[in-house]
């Protein structure tokens, strides 16, 4: 009966689990990259880079970062953007930060660095 319960438990915690990925902070909320990017939203317009925060694992952010660059979701935004170049993960001793790379669609040579924290 125990085994019952702690395996119910379990399960009830795994489905409550936050989704893994990249997210934006908006207030109090979290909008979560992905469904904004299947929804057609200009998230470089609308929302900036500033906002960028990610739940879960940094490398598997990093993955699904560099997945929409190849989709061409990634970001540009219409009359002049700016476009990810690349991104790594920095592992620190506390938590580890995604920093991206971009440059400016307009002025080639023209770079913007984004430091991606964990979403607290």
């Amino acid at each position: 009966m125990k085994f019952l319960v702690l395996a119910l438990a379990f399960s009830t915690s795994v489905l409550a689990a936050p989704a893994t990925g990249l997210f934006i902070k908006e207030g109090r909320r979290l909008l979560e990259v992905k469904k904004l990017i299947n929804d057609g939203a200009d998230i470089q317009a609308e929302y900036g880079f500033d906002k960028f925060c990610y739940k879960g694992s940094a490398d598997a952010t990093l993955v699904q970062i560099l997945r929409f660059k190849r989709e061409g979701n990634f970001f540009s935004g219409g009359g002049g953007g700016h476009v990810l170049l690349g991104g790594r993960v920095n592992r620190g001793i506390v938590t580890y930060d995604i920093a991206l790379r971009f440059e400016d669609e307009v002025v080639p040579g023209e770079f913007q660095n984004v430091l991606v924290k964990p979403c607290r």
